[in-house]
């Protein structure tokens, strides 16, 4: 069905540091062996920041801002995507899951968009393998918190992720890293910058990666979740004059492993709905009364497979780590990427082109039911058990493959003043164009046996949810006005004006019993958003503001199902905002504090139907808090510390749960008809009013703590350590807020040890990630009846060590 594949720029970095209150300082450096802090200690390095389309230093920066540099990333063991949650508040990531502030995606349609945007070098990707590879050769990380859209060419909700490659420079450099671990895994990170010419500046930078996996599967006796992944990066610079430059970035990444986005899966056997609405423990869901089984009874007469639970003497080792699944999980993806960057300056102004092009695509595919039984076919069956290749088997195999194929173009124009006096501005101009293809094929052989059966084509033998094609055009104009008021006032006011335009094709094809045909729909939307931000100067050292500002993002069509074309609406956030930069103790402290609340009108939440899945709208009201700071205690002794405090809360949602499809779960409240009778589903599952009740992924409380020391040893050489401990409050997986939902608080600590040269050209680093060999549950999914609604569930990874060197030539 789909062909091989032939093939952002908040800048700031932030080192989050400790607010320690005085007394707390003078305790701790009166300990035994601590170290005295020097009379004139120096002060944090100043960070410049260009997350305002111009250079600023990041405590200058009126917003709530996180970033780190490429030293930064190494120095906190912040590898990929699911790392940046342990150095920035309110963060919650995984490799489905990306949340600040309880805002991400919690939409399941392939047409909606994420509230949280990725940048790569400023563009915008709408599919970022990115979240789910590693970060090599950066310059920088930045992570805005809150809806943006005045500033950025694609308007989001949540806020932005802008990973920014390193750029060419006029020297010639070159650096390879190299590191082993346990789970035999492997890793390599390398580039070279090469001066061409006075003209041109050439980079190139690579990785590659490979482990074992942590899972292993009884029934092949394989270990799962294993990595095999490679990425290759060239950047070019091309000085035209003193005035004009250009930056390409091309990259290209592949990946071929056997990881699996779902640990497990976890089920309380219950003869009625598969798996109990009260309890998640370690059995496999009772599937009598599956639409598999209905099939065999109805369309074969009971002859493919026995009557009842055929997983009735299933084993689900009840153990995270250890699985039992007849099909191996795959994932492959290809993606390359294209940006060009070229800035022209005037005397007063800067004129910015970006043009942006991603190819991508995505294979994967996973056991569906998610276990496996000694119960066989009563005759084996010749069909595609992984919607993809032939075979022939007694087994009750059962698999689901995702493909997801997409192009990208984007185009942005920028227009920014220098004046010299209190008046500045930024313009910008953008278009973005996206095409993609996707389908879910899910198979069982009572499905491929009763095509045959009643005489229908091959594509009938798979339940496929199709959209082919549905495509997103965007238009916007956006800008900012800046106004020093006086010395001590600045007024920042944008303004951003947006029309989206989305179609789909798309079909459900469940043998005949679903009609086949294809939906068609478009729809169009046309929004002005904006933001305000008031900011005061205390002192040198100390700045306030207060923002007000509203973000929007998209609706779309529901593909597929029963709910084919219907439409899910935009959702919108109002606001307000108040934060505080400081800088204090000569420079040695840095304290960034941020209040927020959020008036959440149209969430998009995806909710598993019957067959499908579907996304529909809600209200929701959002407060919280954050402080993030550093504190350099003495030359050789460093901590850095970052709490969030949350509370997220619908207004007014009601919705069927097919986790608790007969609503027995304590605190269930009914939504009630106009006779103030229970509603219920068309398939007679009750409604539920959850009004009052938390969003998914969105814990109350996260504190983090990093402590670093540094020292000189023999003669010339440095020894540094550092531990990082990350603490996760407890959260629920879903709106529905049942106690078999609840994910309990979870923690991870880290350790490193580092022996540098006197040259500094090379080092030799000890790593131990999750040093207490944590296995907690970080995120539980629920699937549908047609696999007797299990639960699955992703964990911490295990402990894992290794031991890195790096040379600087």
């Amino acid at each position: 069905m789909f062909t091989s594949i032939k093939r952002p720029q908040i800048a700031a970095v932030l080192a989050p540091a400790t607010a320690l209150r005085a007394g707390c300082i003078a305790g701790l450096l009166a300990l035994p062996g601590a170290p005295v802090a020097r009379e004139q200690a120096p002060a944090i390095e100043e960070i410049i920041v260009t997350a305002q389309r111009r250079e600023q230093s990041l405590q200058d920066v009126s917003m709530s801002l996180s970033a780190f540099s490429g030293a930064a990333l190494n120095e906190r063991l912040i590898e990929e995507m699911q790392d940046l949650q342990f150095s920035v508040p309110n963060l919650l990531a995984d490799a489905r899951v990306i949340m600040i502030r309880g805002v991400g995606n919690n939409s399941t349609s392939s047409t909606s968009e994420a509230g949280l945007g990725f940048h790569i070098n400023g563009v915008y990707v709408n599919l970022p393998l990115t979240r789910n590879s590693e970060y090599f050769d950066l310059q920088r990380i930045e992570v805005l918190r809150g809806p943006q859209g005045t500033l950025y060419g694609r308007n989001t909700t949540a806020g932005v992720i802008n990973v920014i490659t390193a750029r060419p420079t006029p020297e010639f450099d070159a650096r390879v890293t190299a590191s082993v671990g346990n789970y035999s895994a492997l890793r390599f990170k390398g580039m070279v910058n090469i001066p061409i010419s006075d003209n041109i500046q050439q980079r190139f930078a690579g990785f590659y990666h490979e482990r074992d996996g942590f899972t292993h599967n009884l029934y092949t006796g394989n270990d799962i979740d294993g990595r095999n992944i490679y990425e290759l990066r060239s950047s070019t610079r091309f000085i035209f004059s003193e005035n004009t430059d250009a930056n390409l970035v091309i990259n290209y990444q592949q990946e071929d492993s056997n990881r699996s986005f779902e640990t497990k899966g976890t089920c309380t056997k219950d003869p009625d709905t598969g798996c109990s609405a009260l309890s998640a423990g370690f059995e496999t869901p009772n599937v009598s009364r599956s639409i598999f089984q209905t099939l065999n009874r109805v369309f074969l007469g009971g002859a493919l497979f026995p009557a009842g639970d055929y997983f009735a003497n299933a084993s689900n080792p009840a153990d995270f780590r250890i699985v039992n699944l007849d099909q191996e999980p795959t994932f492959e993806t290809e993606q390359l990427g294209i940006s060009l960057e070229i800035s022209h300056r005037l005397d007063e102004y800067t004129l910015t082109s970006l043009s942006g092009y991603y190819d991508t695509e995505i294979d994967r595919f996973q056991d569906f039911d998610r276990f496996a039984t000694s119960v066989r076919l009563t005759t084996p069956i010749t069909f595609r058990a992984n919607a993809r290749d032939v075979s022939t088997t007694d087994t009750i195999q059962s698999g689901r493959r995702d493909l997801n194929k997409g192009e990208q173009f984007s185009q942005e124009f920028r227009l920014a003043s220098q004046f010299d006096g209190d008046f500045n501005f930024l313009l910008g101009l953008y278009y973005y164009q996206q095409k993609r293809r996707r389908a879910v094929l899910i198979t069982h052989p009572a499905l491929a046996a009763t095509a045959r059966a009643r005489g229908l084509a091959e594509e009938f033998e798979w339940f496929n949810v199709e959209s082919n094609p549905f495509t997103t055009e965007s238009y916007a104009f956006f800008g900012e006005a800046y106004y020093n008021i006086s010395e001590k006032f600045k007024f920042t006011g944008g303004l951003r004006l947006t029309s989206d335009q989305k179609n789909i094709r798309t079909r459900q094809q469940f043998l005949t019993l679903v009609k086949p045909d294809w939906v068609q729909a478009e729809y169009r939307w046309e929004e002005a958003t904006g933001k305000a931000t008031l900011e005061y100067l205390v002192s040198d050292d100390s700045m306030v503001f207060v923002t007000a500002a509203r973000g929007y993002k998209a609706g779309g069509p529901n593909p597929g199902g029963p709910e084919g074309g219907t439409l899910f609406k935009p959702e919108y956030i109002n606001q307000v905002e108040i934060g505080a930069k400081n800088t204090w103790v000569d420079g040695r402290l840095q304290a960034n504090f941020g209040a927020f609340y959020y008036d959440y009108a149209g969430l998009q939440i995806g909710q598993v139907s019957e067959t499908s899945s579907v996304t529909t709208n809600a209200d929701a009201t959002v407060l919280g808090g954050e402080g993030e700071f550093r504190f350099l205690v003495t030359d050789n002794f460093e901590m850095d510390f970052n709490a969030s405090w949350l509370d997220v809360e619908l207004d007014a949602f009601t919705s069927a749960d097919q986790g608790d499809p007969r609503g027995i779960a304590p605190g269930t409240v009914p939504a009630l008809d106009a006779n103030g009778k229970p509603r219920f589903t068309t398939n007679r599952l009750l409604i539920k009013n959850l009004r009052g009740n938390t969003l998914r992924n969105a814990p109350e409380f996260s504190f983090k703590l990093g402590l670093q020391y540094s020292t000189g040893i023999l003669e010339g050489y440095r020894l540094s350590g550092r531990v990082d401990y990350f603490w996760q409050d407890k959260y629920f997986a879903n709106e529905f807020n049942k106690p078999s939902d609840l994910i309990g608080a979870w923690e991870q600590a880290d350790l490193q040890l580092t022996l540098t040269a006197p040259a500094r050209n090379w080092y030799l680093k000890a790593i131990a990630r999750n040093i207490f060999d944590r296995n907690d549950v970080t995120r539980r999914g629920q699937d549908g009846p047609l696999v007797g609604r299990f639960r699955s569930v992703n964990t911490l990874e295990p402990r894992a060590y290794a031991l890195e060197l790096q040379y600087n030539f």
